[in-house]
């Protein structure tokens, strides 16, 4: 377990009279891709889901037309731990992520067996490269729904791997009409990205248990 590392510090500029103006939290941090290898296990607060959820990272990425922005697949699959013989192992979507200090987070597409793979002309914003507590982040007319990410708190990540992080950066993101199935609440540390979710289709809370991390 690699520990998560503190990049809240706000950022303020100081202008010719010597006013300093808040331009809040560098977000990039909270998403990182780096590292030959990446996964994290996940489990359900609802009890009666007998399969818990891995996400991995594929380190090969692609390259937005911008000629910079990297673009990665994080896949996530069902996977039984027990022999409940009601537990089914399969892979359930795949989404396309970015995250640079310019523009913070990103959603580019994802692929799901429902729906084969949607790429997005434009990608959906999770957070700005800064935001302060309770800022959005609009993105219209993707996937046939309009977006809106909440920058929601800094607080206790609370989930089942440890209760020692207390600045987890909550987002909420909204869809409109409601029920996209990428929606819902997602909860992010430094330099561990997604450590907790909750969208439209679950019926409880995915909380990290374990996360791999290789240079």
């Amino acid at each position: 377990m690699f520990r998560a590392s503190m990049l809240l510090v706000p950022v303020l500029i100081a202008g010719c009279t010597g006013e300093v103006e808040y331009t809040g939290l560098t977000m990039n941090g909270f998403f990182p891709f780096d590292g030959s290898e990446r996964s994290w296990d996940f489990v359900n607060t609802d009890e009666t889901i007998p399969h818990t959820q891995v996400s991995t990272m594929n380190p090969d990425y692609a390259t937005h037309s911008d000629g910079t922005t990297k673009i990665y697949d994080i896949s996530t699959a069902q996977e039984c731990p027990s022999s409940d013989e009601t537990c089914e192992e399969k892979w359930v979507w795949t989404l396309r992520l970015s995250s640079n200090g310019s523009q913070g987070a990103k959603i580019h597409g994802y692929d799901r067996p429902d729906t084969g793979q949607v790429d997005f002309e434009n990608a959906v914003g999770l957070t700005k490269g800064r935001m302060e507590i309770g800022e959005t982040v609009v993105t219209e007319s993707v996937d046939g729904h309009d977006w809106v990410a909440i920058f929601e708190a800094i607080e206790p990540c609370e989930i089942r791997w440890t209760d020692q992080w207390d600045s987890c950066a909550r987002i909420k993101l909204e869809s409109t009409p409601a029920g996209h199935w990428m929606a819902g609440q997602y909860w992010a540390i430094t330099s561990y990205n997604i450590v907790a979710r909750q969208m439209t289709e679950d019926t409880g809370r995915w909380e990290l248990v374990y996360a791999d991390w290789v240079p």
